[in-house]
């Protein structure tokens, strides 16, 4: 998807789903490092106690793979794949969802991750990259673990004062993890470790 950048969003709270029908995003190439399919095994656990649904954005080898599973467990019908989505299409998911899920065994910077938390999306996922830098606004897991990663899905589909809470704790991690400034922490980082090699 096209999402090269930090979205400037704000969360919207009216726009957050309320009624009994929640849905869970997920953001990303459908390849095994991303782990579609064992979030498609995690959600399928949860799906019909929360009457959820689970929207897929992305496209990859595993699309065949992540239709199949759903059907064989049972929940076709709650797993929509949108295929590839531009910007400003991934921006009105991120206010009409209630979680994302980033299930990977390995993320590096996450810009998903960032740009939900950004505007007021709870995050479940692994402790992998910077997901755990999310602090209170994501719940993570262990890498691979399918049932916590159910549970960790179900606390927040289940209980909105959670979600809420994980909501408005992104506004700070957003503005902790704001571009110019990471960018520019990162520079000075640079210059003082190129500053003292050539003083050696």
């Amino acid at each position: 998807p096209a999402v090269g950048g930090y979205l400037d969003q704000r969360p919207n709270e009216a726009a957050r789903p309320t009624n009994e029908r929640r849905r869970v995003l997920f953001v990303g190439n459908l390849a095994s490092v991303k782990e579609p399919l064992l979030l498609v095994r995690a959600f399928a656990r949860i799906a019909t106690a929360h009457d959820a649904f689970l929207d897929i954005v992305g496209d990859g080898s595993l699309r065949a793979d992540v239709t199949s599973t759903a059907a064989e467990l049972g929940i076709a019908d709650r797993v929509v794949l949108h295929g590839q989505l531009a910007r400003r299409e991934l921006a009105q998911m991120y206010r009409a969802v209630s979680v994302l899920a980033v299930p990977s065994r390995h993320e590096s910077q996450s810009v998903v991750a960032v740009e939900a938390v950004a505007s007021g999306l709870p995050v479940v996922g692994t402790r992998v990259g910077i997901l755990p830098d999310l602090g209170a606004a994501a719940l993570t897991v262990p890498v691979g673990d399918e049932a916590a990663l159910a549970d960790a899905l179900a606390a927040v589909l289940g209980d909105p004062a959670r979600a809420r809470a994980m909501s408005a704790a992104g506004r700070d991690v957003a503005a902790r993890l704001d571009v110019d400034a990471t960018s520019g922490e990162l520079l000075k980082l640079y210059d003082e470790l190129s500053a003292g090699g050539r003083g050696r």
